[in-house]
């Protein structure tokens, strides 16, 4: 995940020094260079909306797969604590029966 941040962040500053340079170098007219700096930055904005799908989709995805994990581990757990609360009733109703042979035989 840090080298996606770490190439979204270079993406977005190439784009915009570049867009910078290309600004300041080029000897045009002010209502040209607004239309190629509107330009520029919807194509960013647009390049940047669509990283964050991606980005969505990438975490969704993950989400799921956690929630999957998470929920047959849950279910893991759950059948192991039914089996030993079984085995522990089983042990007590072994004892009780073993108290009560022994009272009688006393």
């Amino acid at each position: 995940m840090s080298d996606n941040k770490k190439l979204i962040g270079s993406v977005i500053f190439g784009l915009a020094a570049g867009a910078a340079i290309g600004i300041l170098f080029a000897p045009e007219k002010g209502a040209q260079t607004r239309r190629k700096i509107s330009y520029t930055t919807t194509n960013l904005f647009n390049h940047l909306i669509a990283r964050l799908d991606e980005g969505k989709l990438v975490l969704n995805k993950f989400r799921g797969k956690a929630m999957e994990k998470f929920d047959t581990y849950k279910d893991m757990a759950m059948r192991n604590a039914d089996n030993t609360f079984e085995d522990a009733e089983t042990e007590v109703d072994y004892l009780k029966r073993k108290e009560k042979q022994s009272v009688y035989h006393s």
